[in-house]
């Protein structure tokens, strides 16, 4: 499977100077910073860089006798490559600094450890499907795929992380709208196939102020799911360019945690 997305993903960029157009973009619409992906899809010819940082804690206390803290510092982008009308590229390069402390009370020690490096890198694509059309939502295609031998050694994994969406959209107003995902990953925790969803309301504040707030969250079989809420405000300083701020926590009673995070989006003059 490495092998077929290496040789896609050289064939389609040898397509961009094939398909560059001298249309003009309008303002820049990044898939950041909330989970919901959109539909939109980025001109042929042009390359759109999304990068931020994140910080999130997790805390989790099964029993009287142990407690789990993990802190957790990612840098990631997202390299958008427009190569078809209804196609783009996307190369996820990530680091992430992990820093995981067991602490057991009886008797009472801690166990602390810590990784760094960069994660496997991901490889994928977004095919168009549909414009919106009255009561038909936009919607488009996502699939993406990990290169284990392309991480650090501490994150170097055996087989390939996948996932794939479908990405909904439905203008709500002429200042808001609804995103929607659907999808399944596997391999991402453990060699097993989850489910994913998010539902994502964002509009319009002000101006060049934007907002959203979402829903989300991943099921399995055999495990409880996992659902999250967060939000953000995004500011358009020029039109092809965007900073981003957010935060959100997981809905569980069992696991305390938070996560907060900034970020930065361009899209490069052609």
């Amino acid at each position: 499977m490495r092998g077929l997305i290496l040789s896609i993903s050289v064939l389609l960029l040898a397509q961009i100077s094939l398909f560059a157009q001298a249309n003009n973009p309008g303002d820049i619409l990044p898939d950041r910073p909330d989970q919901t992906e959109s539909p939109d899809i980025l001109q042929p010819g042009f390359v759109q860089i999304e990068g931020g940082y994140t910080y999130t804690h997790i805390k989790y206390i099964p029993d009287d006798f142990i407690k789990f803290t993990f802190s957790v510092n990612e840098v990631g982008t997202l390299i958008r490559i427009g190569i078809f009308p209804s196609a783009e590229l996307r190369i996820e390069p990530e680091y992430q600094s992990i820093k995981s402390t067991i602490s057991f009370q009886n008797p009472v020690f801690d166990y602390r450890n810590e990784v760094s490096g960069f994660i496997p890198l991901r490889l994928g694509t977004k095919i168009k499907i549909t414009d919106e059309d009255k009561y038909i939502p936009a919607t488009a295609f996502l699939f993406k795929a990990s290169i284990p031998e392309i991480a650090s050694n501490d994150f170097q994994d055996e087989l390939s992380t996948a996932e794939f969406r479908v990405a909904l959209s439905k203008t709500l107003s002429e200042r808001f709208s609804l995103g929607v995902n659907l999808g399944a990953e596997y391999g991402t925790y453990s060699n097993s196939t989850s489910g994913l969803y998010t539902m994502s309301f964002s509009g319009e504040i002000y101006k060049q102020l934007g907002g959203f707030i979402e829903l989300y969250g991943y099921f399995s079989e055999g495990y409880e799911p996992n659902h999250f809420i967060d939000g953000g405000l995004t500011y358009r300083i020029l039109n092809n360019l965007q900073v981003d701020l957010s935060a959100g926590t997981q809905y569980s009673d069992d696991v305390s945690d938070f996560f907060i995070g900034g970020g930065l989006s361009v899209r490069l003059p052609r």
